[in-house]
């Protein structure tokens, strides 16, 4: 098999490491010019007040995710049915939730409970948003969060199967993915429900990174953040150095008592939805501006799509061959670097002049050496393992990547400083709901539109991987070459 693709790949994402690492050597100044500042730039994370709330946040996250999230993810997976009917029901309403993805279920969230639509206890005097309380604004970023983030953990789990994934060494791996996750998560909820606030309880690594970089244009800074944020990468990089989980796995039970649990669960993940549509009639109109924008994203995605599920294939058999090496824990350290590790060097040289071809430069740059990657990666190799064939092992990485950079909004972010024809469907979003005051956050037009894309985008993949993982038998991913 051509290991050119994979070698390309991970050579870029080290090439953006190492000059991340060159410019936290730095500082920068407001008027442009910078100075070398040397390595003791990477003691000021000792100095800075916000990283023990970040921190606290971290664990708080991380406590949620695996003795909450986790449990529930688990059950579910078992109860996955491999009927057709059955599965059709699970593609759907695992898609729902997966749809709320990026700047969709931070919008829907902020409709329900915050500023101008206010929910008080009863008898209180203060009315006042429940994001302006640190702890129920922690709860109600990780409600976002979980929103999406459970069906994918839950067809993760059915993947690796329902004995499986309950070995230790399985559960070990699991729990360091979502411990990583919480750390290195994206800065999407916080960044749109609370801007990190209130009084920092909300702030994460990702958020302060971004804060630092394009707030106070700190990239020096920043920079030492994206470093470490990878270090701390490392251990679990080294965990996984031996694979994924093991080729014996066993097929989910065929049950008619689950359907009542997915049912609920569409609910549920419909629930809110339909809540804040009601506080806001009518906010479903998209301008023919936001159709240009998606389409143009639309495209982008699934161009990169294509090109991610390419280099999947070719990282098939990774955990088959020189296990247990450093090499091999190499490669999966450079599948887990943060977002702001890629994007940093394509900034900096910009900064907020981003025009039409800079824009489409950059985010292409991001769909292509993006975590979403690693995401078409370990869909494909958990497939594999699943036993299905290879075709549809790389169809359904790639439309599992086209649905992760379609409701990506990490670089939309950076690119809605400015307002420019080439900027995604979400970061126009950003942007309007950034600029124009407007009553509720369902009045921004287009966000109907990007969670049916997303939506739809997740309920392609759900099919594939449904579908091809329950009908094949299990082949070994040292033969799929």
């Amino acid at each position: 098999m051509n290991r050119t693709p994979r070698l390309v790949g991970l050579g870029v994402r080290f090439a953006a490491l190492i000059a991340v690492f060159y410019l936290s050597l730095h500082h920068w100044m407001r008027d442009g010019y910078w100075e070398f500042s040397g390595i003791w730039h990477y003691g000021l994370p000792l100095l800075d007040p916000r990283i023990p709330a970040a921190l606290l946040f971290w664990l708080i996250s991380t406590a949620f995710w695996i003795l909450l999230v986790l449990p529930v993810a688990l059950w579910l997976a078992e109860r996955v049915p491999l009927d057709t009917g059955g599965r059709s029901l699970v593609a759907v309403v695992l898609s729902i939730g997966l749809g709320t993805r990026g700047v969709v279920g931070p919008l829907v969230v902020r409709a329900l409970v915050g500023a101008p639509m206010v929910l008080s206890s009863s008898g209180s005097s203060d009315a006042g948003s429940w994001l302006t309380h640190p702890y129920a604004a922690r709860w109600l970023i990780l409600f976002t969060q979980a929103w999406w983030l459970l069906p994918l953990l839950i067809v993760a789990l059915w993947l690796c199967g329902s004995q499986s994934a309950r070995q230790p060494r399985t559960l070990r791996t699991i729990r360091g993915l979502l411990a990583l996750y919480a750390l290195q998560q994206p800065l999407d909820a916080p960044y749109l429900l609370t801007a990190g606030g209130p009084h920092g309880a909300t702030q994460n690594l990702a958020l302060l990174a971004f804060q630092e970089g394009f707030g106070r244009q700190e990239f020096g800074y920043a920079s030492v953040l994206g470093v470490l944020l990878c270090v701390a990468a490392l251990p679990l990089a080294w965990q996984l150095r031996g694979g994924l989980p093991g080729p014996k796995l066993s097929e989910s039970p065929l049950t008619s008592t689950c359907r009542p649990a997915w049912h609920t669960l569409a609910a549920l993940f419909l629930l809110p939805v339909v809540l804040a549509g009601l506080r806001r009639p009518g906010a479903v109109s998209v301008p023919p501006a936001a159709w240009v924008a998606a389409l143009v994203s639309a495209g982008l995605a699934m161009a990169g799509g294509v090109w991610t599920a390419f280099q999947s294939a070719t990282l098939s058999a990774l955990p088959g061959r020189n296990s247990g090496s450093i090499v091999t824990a190499a490669k999966y350290w450079a599948l887990l670097f943060p977002p702001l590790v890629l994007v940093l060097p394509m900034i900096r040289p910009w900064g907020y002049h981003t025009g039409a071809v800079e824009a489409a430069v950059l985010f292409c740059g991001m769909v292509l050496f993006s975590p979403h990657l690693a995401l078409g990666i370990f869909t494909c190799e958990l497939q594999l393992y699943r036993g299905t064939p290879l075709r549809a092992a790389r169809c359904g990485a790639g439309i599992t990547a086209a649905w992760a950079i379609w409701t990506e909004l990490g670089v939309d972010v950076m690119l809605s400083q400015t307002r420019h024809a080439w900027l995604p469907l979400q970061g126009w979003m950003v942007w309007e709901l950034s600029t124009v005051f407007r009553a509720s956050p369902l009045a921004v037009p287009g966000w109907p539109l990007a969670w049916v894309g997303g939506a739809l985008l997740a309920w392609l993949a759900l099919n594939q991987i449904l579908r091809s993982s329950s009908t094949s038998s299990f082949a070994d991913p040292d033969r799929v070459t």
